[in-house]
């Protein structure tokens, strides 16, 4: 346990920035889940949209965004797979 009160402040700014990088994370994820299950041009901006600020925020590299975002732009535009006929 911290004793000076510098350290104790320190450590409940730790605590609350730690709760706002594991908000802006849980929101990621659960964007580029959706995007990845349903890769339209909507869903496409707003995962990158999510992605830029999470690396604006430094809660990832700006270099991960970077190969995110292209991993989506290649995803959105293919063409979405057919679904295969049942051989009876």
């Amino acid at each position: 346990m911290p004793v000076l009160k510098s350290a104790k402040k320190a450590q409940r700014q730790s605590i609350y920035k730690k709760s706002l990088n594991e908000r802006t994370k849980k929101v990621m994820r659960d964007t580029i889940r959706f995007f990845r299950s349903n890769p339209t041009l909507e869903n496409l901006k707003k995962a990158q949209s999510v992605v830029d600020r999470a690396a604006k925020k430094h809660v990832i590299h700006k270099n991960r965004a970077a190969r995110l975002k292209k991993g989506f732009a290649k995803l959105a535009s293919q063409p979405a797979p057919k679904k295969a006929a049942k051989k009876k």
